[in-house]
């Protein structure tokens, strides 16, 4: 199912999905996307199908901007199957992060090539000032 917000474009199961919170927290994570909002749409259509079958837990893509990047989750023991699944429909994720266990990104040198990535789209989205505003509002409640 594909449901859209302002921002983000989910692909997510019908049925909601159903994971254990505690294993996502320590194990949960997402591979990464970068491309135009037409090509995130394309692999939306084929992640959907992937989704419904759960061969794929879900993903997102920023719709916010023509520049995008999309988040395809799985769990750390699935991260080699979910990469194989993205190569095979011919997209090339860019770095794998956790979700919640951020310490175990600091690990992996793609993950700073990852964060260059997006401060790029957000520059490009909302020029340098409101990209900063954004990166401050994320770090900081209001």
């Amino acid at each position: 199912m594909i449901r859209k917000t302002d921002i983000w474009t989910w692909i997510i199961p019908s049925d909601g999905g159903v994971h254990d919170d505690s294993e996502w927290k320590r194990h949960g994570g997402k591979w990464l996307v970068y491309g135009g909002r037409g090509e995130m749409e394309r692999l939306a259509a084929k992640l959907d199908k992937l989704v419904s079958k759960g061969e794929i837990v879900s993903a997102k893509y920023w719709n916010a901007s023509e520049t995008s990047a999309m988040c395809i989750y799985s769990l750390d023991r699935d991260n080699n199957k979910t990469r194989q699944i993205l190569s095979e429909l011919g997209y090339k994720p860019i770095a794998w992060e956790y979700d919640y266990a951020r310490s175990k990104n600091w690990t992996r040198p793609r993950f700073f090539l990852s964060a260059f990535y997006k401060l790029r789209i957000l520059i490009k989205t909302f020029g340098v000032r409101e990209a900063i505003r954004f990166i401050v509002g994320a770090f900081i409640p209001v």
